[in-house]
């Protein structure tokens, strides 16, 4: 894949590289994934339903499975497969939104860990990256202790601690409070419904409840789920995540190449650390960029 360049030139450590925190990047690569599965099996769905004639089904027998003697039981199966998929869909939404909101307070944390941890206030916590045993011992599970709680309960609650650290929230991400807990309470019902917590059947007669989930909701909840990780990003996780991400990966790069030559070349580092970006993902900053981000990183005492 070639590469192209993309988001700043400069170096700041308060910078995001791509405009995005890498947290989010990721999000949006799930969420467009995730849409294609969506819309395949949305726009698919009549002619997988209307295709018994056309497809070959194994003889049956002992220990066969994926047998179906009848159109209509076919036509049963593939029902109940479009509520299983809208289901887990949603199910996934809310699940990416989560990982999103640990990732980037992780990111955020590490950054910054005075917001947790008052006694690192004049600490340079990027040097903890290039020299890991300089952090204190219980720092990383401090961080992820606060940013599980992100994750946790209503997403009210979830506001509340959000911004107990980071501020007052913007209007227009508490405007979506509403249509979260939504996702959540229908995300909490699929997934009881298949485990201990949900209303439990009491005999093999009653009927099996669905939940159904409509093609509305599920493009009601990416939408909202993306909207709150724009709007995270923007204004609360990602003007404190700045650079620590680019860094914390050039950090990790760095010791894997200097292991693997036999005689490394300062000359080749920058455009190397750009192959290794851009090869996969296909854009990476611009070599001002990475030059002067390796100066700082090397610059660490």
């Amino acid at each position: 894949m070639a590469r192209r360049t993309g988001g700043i030139n400069e170096f700041k450590r308060e910078m995001l590289p791509f405009g995005t925190s890498l947290a989010r990047q990721i999000a949006k690569q799930n969420l467009s994934n995730l849409n294609n599965v969506y819309w395949v099996g949305e726009r698919s769905n009549k002619l997988i339903r209307n295709s018994f004639s056309a497809i070959v089904m194994p003889t049956p027998g002992p220990g066969v499975h994926g047998y179906f003697g009848q159109n209509a039981a076919w036509q049963e199966g593939v029902d109940e497969f479009c509520v299983w998929r809208r289901q887990h869909v949603l199910i996934s939404v809310a699940s990416l939104l989560e990982v999103y909101v640990k990732s980037a307070a992780v990111a955020a944390f590490s950054a910054h860990p005075e917001l947790i941890d008052k006694s690192l206030q004049s600490v340079d916590a990027f040097t903890f990256l290039k020299f890991p045993d300089r952090s204190p011992k219980r720092l990383s599970d401090l961080i992820l202790e606060r940013s599980d709680s992100f994750t946790v309960g209503v997403w009210s609650e979830r506001f509340y601690r959000i911004q107990l650290i980071f501020g007052v929230l913007p209007e227009s991400l508490l405007e979506l409070e509403i249509s979260l807990q939504s996702i959540q309470t229908i995300r909490n019902r699929i997934a009881h419904s298949y485990g201990t917590n949900g209303d439990l059947r009491r005999t093999p007669w009653e009927p099996m409840r669905k939940i159904e989930v409509s093609p509305k909701q599920i493009e009601l909840a990416t939408k909202t789920a993306s909207e709150a990780i724009r709007i995270l990003d923007n204004s609360v996780f990602g003007p404190i995540i700045g650079g620590f991400e680019m860094v914390h990966e050039f950090a990790i790069w760095a010791k894997k190449y200097k292991r693997s030559r036999t005689k490394r070349d300062p000359q080749n580092l920058e455009s190397d650390f750009r192959d290794h970006i851009g090869g996969v993902y296909g854009r990476t900053p611009g070599r001002e960029y990475n030059e002067a981000m390796i100066s700082y990183y090397n610059s660490m005492k």
